[in-house]
């Protein structure tokens, strides 16, 4: 059903008809607006590919924005990826390249893409430095733009430095040869900044945070990640009240499926925020060098999970995607 509504209000969007009876141009907009945030919510929700629709280019900029303001960080990636492949073959551009650079810096490759840069890129300054000086000054217009929405997306979280991080360079890598779904590369793109920003303030390490992240919320597919913005498993109720969902625990080592509440937050980064808060009040007390091994064994210590080797599992998963070693 929810694809279905998906697929039919892109119709709409491209018979929309702004001289509607009775309705002002700005009401009509309005309109308008409401039907595509409608669509952009289900797309978020459900993870659904993006539809095609003839208006898509009209609406493009407009559709990354709204994105932006409903916090839709998943789809907010997907819209721009759609509109690098536009540009790149309208201008019979190298698509491969263009979106090999945009999986790394999609704000910086949509920049290029709003200052109407062409050729060959890699990804480094010298791509700016080869425009002219009015391709240039409506480079870093963009950039500040496109930077703002991206940070509206993630909830107002950001973070600077993780680009010369060995372990982002090795997820890098790890990202273009891993064989697996499209969704699960876009999340761990997304949150490793997020999560070195986090690093940097309270000494957590990133491999731990990731890897429960990556687990808790299945890269973001959970319903509870999906309907309650609770990306880590977290019980209880939370600012935005819970939210009741099937889980699976092991009790009496036995694998048993129970009903049970879990905070509900406002957004994303008001999740990781409570996280973190449970971290340092409950699990660093066991951390003690306080390295990633030392912060997994704080896990199983403090009794995070119900599942055995608990610790070992979120290591597994930041090895996976080659952060841990």
């Amino acid at each position: 059903m929810a694809r279905e509504r998906v697929d039919a209000l892109a119709k709409e969007l491209d018979s929309f008809n702004f001289n509607i009876p009775g309705g002002s141009e700005a009401q009509n907009k309005s309109i308008m607006k409401n039907r595509y945030v409608e669509m952009l919510r289900l797309i978020e929700q459900y993870d659904f590919d993006f539809p095609k629709f003839d208006s898509f280019g009209k609406y493009k900029w407009d559709l990354l924005e709204a994105c932006a303001e409903i916090g839709a960080v998943i789809t907010w990636i997907k819209v721009g990826r759609l509109i690098v492949e536009d540009y790149v073959r309208e201008r019979g551009l190298k698509a491969d390249i263009w979106l090999g650079v945009y999986q790394n810096n999609p704000v910086g490759v949509l920049a290029m893409v709003k200052a109407g840069f062409s050729g060959d890129i890699t990804g480094s300054e010298a791509d700016v430095e080869r425009g002219d000086r009015f391709r240039r000054e409506a480079y870093f217009r963009a950039l500040e733009e496109l930077e703002a929405s991206y940070a509206k997306a993630v909830g107002e979280i950001g973070s600077t430095g993780f680009e010369n991080d060995g372990r982002y360079k090795k997820l890098i890598e790890r990202v273009s040869s891993f064989n697996v779904e499209q969704y699960k590369k876009d999340f761990v793109l997304i949150i490793f900044p997020l999560l070195f920003d986090y690093e940097n303030k309270t000494g957590i390490p990133l491999e731990i945070m990731f890897g429960q992240i990556c687990i808790e919320s299945s890269y973001g597919k959970d319903p509870i990640a999906i309907n309650a913005n609770n990306y880590f498993g977290y019980k209880g109720k939370g600012p935005a009240g819970s939210y009741a969902s099937k889980t699976k625990e092991v009790i009496n080592g036995q694998h048993v499926e129970i009903i049970d509440d879990f905070r509900k937050y406002n957004s994303m980064s008001e999740s990781i925020d409570d996280y973190i808060d449970l971290l340092l009040r409950n699990y660093k007390q066991y951390s003690g060098g306080g390295s990633p091994k030392d912060w997994a064994n704080a896990l199983d210590k403090g009794g995070y999970a119900t599942a055995p080797d608990y610790g070992s599992s979120v290591l597994n998963v930041a090895s996976t995607w080659r952060i841990y070693e």
